[in-house]
């Protein structure tokens, strides 16, 4: 912490990333109510008290934390209320966006911003993460049940504090995951640092450890994109003709595909289920009305209907419907209205962070926009809004690209 140094408010909103980093990526903590609940107070205090007695406090930071606010009530009003209550709601979606807040007031503004301070930060997030990545692998050789359902809601509470009481991540961190991969994958060729093959390896396996096929297939694409933004014009030519030829290959043989699948996953029982029940619906077109992707289909066709009805704000306070896809539950429940005010928000971020963006090296920015890719295709398919871990994307993409900017440049 000696790095924190000289502008003692600016070094508040260091501490409190710090704290934060600690409680969202060590679910031994989170096993700790009490301890949990201390340190997100503290993190969030030191941020605002941090913000409140600097001299200048961006315009879109309070402009995206009052529309957050507002849209907070909104859609926890319209979806998922059967899960909670209102205000835990609220402040779960809350701690979603919190690292949104402190990237606006961190990365644009130069009383705060520090080059060192933020290799401090990466270095700290990355053992930390290395450190779950360890723990979750060695919790899915242990247990039966694979990492996405491990150390979360979806299973019985005590079996979830138990979980997390070994520091084993679950849907979120295997999120997470997902941007951290590609990144590693970036910072390795740039350094040629060994020691980050450690964690871009644990990343991987975290990821197939969770037998999550929707995370396995966008980092495989994900994966894909890092590899050929660096190609030439002639290697990128190449590459795309083979990519046609595979996937043609693979459609033409589609039965003798899903078979190598189904054979090659057959140790991990919940990922060959999946495989399974896509095969049936593909080629069969029948799936059992309790399978995963049979439910996923209701889901998104009870959304579609509720837009449909009523295009500009859905089913509103009637809905009651969440689950699977970021976007369509945002439809059936809020209607464009609900889209717009999203985008609104979205584009109160991106003006506060575009000072910083617009400096940026062009494949820097080539970065960002496939992290931005990856982050479209899982609210698709995902409502990753309500994971308090994904909400730290955005700060480790920036914190990322600051490295690969300022330190390698």
């Amino acid at each position: 912490m000696k790095a924190f140094k000289k502008n003692k408010v600016a070094s508040l909103i260091y501490v409190s990333i710090v704290l934060y980093i600690l409680a969202m990526f060590l679910p031994v903590l989170q096993a700790q109510g009490k301890v949990f609940n201390i340190i997100i107070f503290a993190s969030f205090s030191c941020y605002f008290i941090g913000i409140l007695f600097k001299k200048t406090i961006s315009i879109y930071t309070i402009a995206t934390i009052a529309l957050i606010t507002l849209f907070d009530y909104l859609i926890y009003k319209t979806q998922w209320m059967h899960y909670t209550t209102l205000i835990n709601k609220m402040l779960l979606l809350y701690e979603f966006w919190f690292p949104v807040f402190f990237s606006l007031e961190l990365f644009p503004n130069k009383s705060v911003y520090n080059h060192d301070n933020l290799k401090i930060l990466l270095r700290i997030f990355l053992i930390v993460y290395s450190i779950t990545c360890i723990t979750t692998i060695i919790g899915n050789i242990k247990y039966s049940i694979p990492s996405r359902y491990l150390a979360t809601s979806d299973i019985e509470a005590t079996l979830a504090y138990k979980y997390r009481s070994e520091n084993i991540g679950g849907f979120g961190f295997c999120y997470i995951s997902l941007f951290v991969t590609p990144l590693l994958i970036c910072l390795y060729k740039q350094t040629k640092r060994r020691i980050l093959a450690i964690p871009m390896l644990l990343s991987y396996i975290c990821v197939f450890c969770s037998q999550y096929l929707i995370l396995i297939l966008i980092l495989g694409i994900m994966t894909v994109l890092v590899a050929f933004e660096k190609m030439d014009i002639k290697k990128k030519i190449l590459f795309i003709l083979g990519i046609i030829v595979i996937f043609s290959f693979a459609a033409l043989n589609l039965d003798n595909v899903f078979i190598w699948l189904i054979s090659t996953t057959r140790n991990q029982e919940t990922l060959q289920r999946r495989i399974q029940e896509i095969y049936y619906v593909t080629k069969m077109n029948s799936t059992s009305t309790f399978s995963d992707v049979y439910l996923r289909q209701e889901v998104y066709r009870k959304s579609w209907i509720l837009f449909l009805d009523n295009p500009l704000i859905g089913g509103w306070f009637n809905s009651n419907i969440g689950g699977h896809s970021e976007i369509l539950d945002l439809m059936g429940s809020m209607g464009l209205f609900g889209i717009l005010f999203l985008l609104i928000i979205l584009w109160t971020i991106k003006c506060g962070i575009n000072p910083y963006y617009s400096e940026l090296e062009a494949r820097n920015k080539r970065i960002i926009k496939l992290m931005l890719l990856a982050m479209l295709m899982l609210i698709f398919l995902n409502p990753v809004l309500s994971s308090k871990e994904i909400g730290m994307a955005v700060f480790i993409v920036l914190l990322f690209i600051d490295y690969l900017e300022y330190h390698l440049s």
